[in-house]
């Protein structure tokens, strides 16, 4: 990271590359043979982590001081920056889990679902690439308000729009609802959290925001979408989005103050 110039957002696209790659790679392998040939291919692409972990460096900088318990760094900002992140990733399950059924309501090709994703990652990592300048001028927690906002608007939109490229332009909104805030979090974490606990720190976040949180979105997306259908659920998950707006305002003024 140091060697990047500390940018966070230059390392972490290689990880939506190797989703993309994976993803391109694997679609016609599983069409040929099937599903089944899916832990095969998980167990081949993991086989040359190993020597990639051996050739990383072995000196870590590690600030001085006793690493502390993740429980006990929950401070009212960062708890208030859970229940944010969590929220959002609760309003994020129809788009997660049930988008091509949205589609496929809509009388869309087969064919969208792969498009909008292909899409979504790689304004995913345009976003990652250029994301330090944004954070630059931007507050951490004045461009989660601002995530929070235009995340409800693509739900709201999407819910309505019965246009195919609307419905696909829309998704391109990704990078705001993932990268962009993903960014601020993790910036905002290096201030919320000590120096010697942010291991402490990024745990509560990826398993309230990104476990909790995306399992609760999926959990609900799947419980209402054969009862109200795909576009009530969007809806229902731009309020979702907008309720976040409530934490985060308090964030914003515990940071503030």
């Amino acid at each position: 990271l140091p060697g990047l110039g500390g940018d966070y957002g230059r390392l972490r696209l290689w990880g939506s590359l190797g989703f993309v790659v994976g993803a391109l790679a694997s679609a016609p392998l599983v069409g040929r043979f099937s599903p089944a040939v899916v832990p095969v291919l998980l167990l081949l692409a993991a086989l040359p982590l190993a020597p990639a972990l051996a050739r990383l460096p072995r000196e870590q900088a590690a600030p001085a001081g006793r690493s502390r318990a993740p429980w006990t760094l929950l401070t009212p900002p960062l708890r208030a920056f859970l229940a944010t992140a969590f929220l959002l990733q609760v309003s994020s399950g129809a788009w997660t889990g049930f988008y091509a059924v949205h589609t496929a309501s809509l009388g869309f090709s087969d064919t969208v679902p792969g498009l909008t994703w292909g899409l979504a990652v790689i304004a995913e990592i345009v976003l990652f690439f250029w994301g330090a300048r944004l954070v630059e001028r931007v507050a951490p927690s004045q461009l989660i308000v601002v995530v929070l906002v235009l995340t409800a608007v693509r739900w709201a939109l999407t819910a309505a729009a019965r246009s195919e490229a609307a419905v696909v332009a829309l998704q391109t909104g990704h990078a705001i609802t993932f990268s962009a805030f993903h960014l601020a979090s993790v910036l905002l974490l290096s201030r919320l959290v000590p120096a010697e606990s942010r291991t402490g720190g990024q745990a509560l976040y990826g398993g309230i925001a990104y476990g909790l949180g995306g399992t609760a979105g999926l959990a609900l997306a799947g419980a209402l979408v054969d009862r109200i259908g795909t576009s009530r659920v969007f809806a229902l998950e731009a309020v979702v989005a907008l309720a976040a707006l409530v934490p985060a305002a308090r964030l914003r003024r515990l940071v503030a103050a």
